[in-house]
């Protein structure tokens, strides 16, 4: 399936699964997910297989906006409100890992993938949504973000009031994947694409199968894709899994416009509100 990054460089190819194997650790999806934690396991000393249905960042990453930041899908206040704050701190944290795991492979890449530092905005039209920027920027702040409110965020078309977070970032997504698949490659691990995986088991050992007939039997499987062998995604499924603000006005009450990619290196800007 063809993305709309196709300035990439040709990917490298990779061979089908065309025997049975027995490994350390089979992964199943070849995104960033998946090459990073095929890269990580192969250079903590295990033997990995990661196999890919397509082609390397054919699937979610290949279409991702590409931006990479510490802001949580459930505003922050109300993420600490539902999990308490050692979650909340916790998952912030885990998103600054993340862009620090990303900048350090960036960097070991030769920077192939255009890793960029930005800031990021929220932003809203709403005097309540200004106030709870307000409270939200102050959480980030707490948790070791360079979080400011409020403040004028540079909107197309006339600046809007919201918040900045600094030491975002931005990035190339399949130029990342593609270096990302040559150093796990070199760290040992074993790339199959256009692999299939029809059936899988967990266990001991764990097992998928191919819908070539073939096996690879793996002391641990790591599922590393939005949807699994087997699971059937309906209506509800994805409508819970996609957050779109609409621009314009949505039913029922009126909503800020967005999102809109910002210009001048920044983040998408967006409204708060969900």
């Amino acid at each position: 399936m063809s993305t709309c990054w196709e300035d990439a460089p040709p990917p490298a190819s990779h061979p089908v699964v065309d025997r049975d194997q027995t490994v350390d650790i089979l992964v199943v999806g070849a995104g960033i997910t998946g090459l990073t934690a095929a890269l990580l396991l192969a250079r903590a000393g295990r033997h990995v297989v990661l196999v890919e249905s397509d082609r390397i960042g054919s699937g979610t990453t290949g279409h991702t906006s590409a931006h990479l930041t510490v802001e949580t899908d459930t505003d922050l206040d109300a993420l600490r409100r539902r999990v308490g704050d050692a979650a909340a701190r916790a998952a912030v944290r885990a998103h600054r890992s993340g862009i620090e795991r990303i900048a350090s492979l960036d960097a070991e890449m030769g920077g192939h993938s255009g890793f960029t530092r930005v800031p990021g905005w929220l932003w809203s039209t709403e005097e309540k949504e200004l106030k709870r920027l307000d409270r939200i920027a102050e959480l980030y702040r707490e948790y070791g973000e360079r979080a400011t409110a409020p403040v004028d965020v540079p909107l197309p078309g006339g600046d809007r009031r919201g918040m900045r977070l600094d030491n975002q970032a931005l990035f190339h997504p399949i130029r990342y994947l593609r270096w990302l698949a040559e150093l796990a490659t070199r760290a040992g691990v074993r790339i199959h694409e256009r692999s299939d995986v029809v059936d899988w088991r967990s266990g001991s050992p764990s097992q998928a199968k191919f819908r070539s007939g073939h096996t690879i039997e793996a002391r641990e499987l790591v599922l590393a894709t939005h949807t699994p062998p087997g699971f059937v995604p309906t209506m509800e499924t994805e409508a819970r899994s996609v957050r779109l603000v609409p621009r314009g006005r949505a039913r029922g009450r009126p909503r800020p416009a967005g999102p809109l990619l910002g210009h001048g290196g920044s983040l998408p800007l967006r409204s708060p509100a969900r």
